[in-house]
């Protein structure tokens, strides 16, 4: 009888380290592709804002640090941090009264670190969205940092039109929000 038991428990043992495996190789595989980086550019060239080459839905300006970058629909396989700057799932574009369009992109030094240089805006600085033949100008009037959890509040007036632009911190476990209201 209690080799048997033992027998039982060897087996449920060996099964249970077998699942414990596997779980742990399946997550570690997903991560490892959520953070691959592709080594493409989509930037292109755009000759005229207005005529957007390569599919994109509109084109990010921040005069101040010299970025003048396209990005691609929500749905879009395009539509990745690690690809291009992305445009998060609940955003809504500028014409729409009180929206919020929320761009997140890579800080750092690498080819796709579209926010690299967001360090350096202050309140009262200018944002640009080019959309549907239109200039929407933006004024940043907050900039905060959060914990990087997964997870990111925006705090923001939601009588207003807004833009968000969300970052790493560079060397930190935190996240920049900057917040702008479009400009009548």
């Amino acid at each position: 009888m209690l080799k048997k038991y033992y027998n039982f428990l060897a087996i449920a043992l060996t099964v249970l380290g077998i699942f414990i495996l596997f779980v742990n190789t399946a997550t570690a595989s997903e991560t490892i592709n959520s953070y691959t980086v592709y080594n493409k550019q989509y930037k292109g060239f755009i000759n005229k804002v207005n005529n957007l080459k390569n599919g994109y839905l509109a084109v990010l300006e921040i005069p101040k640090i010299n970025l003048k970058q396209g990005f691609f629909e929500y749905n879009s396989s395009l539509n990745d941090v690690d690809k291009n700057i992305e445009v998060i799932e609940t955003s809504k574009m500028p014409d729409v009264k009180g929206s919020n369009l929320i761009l997140a992109a890579h800080s750092g030094n690498s080819n796709i670190a579209y926010f690299k240089h967001l360090d350096l805006l202050n309140i009262k600085d200018e944002v640009y969205i080019y959309y549907n033949n239109k200039k929407y100008k933006y004024v940043i009037n907050d900039i905060y940092d959060r914990t990087k959890t997964g997870y990111i509040d925006i705090v923001r007036d939601k009588s207003k039109t807004t833009i968000t632009l969300i970052t790493c911190k560079k060397n930190t476990n935190m996240q920049t929000v900057y917040i702008g209201y479009l400009e009548n």
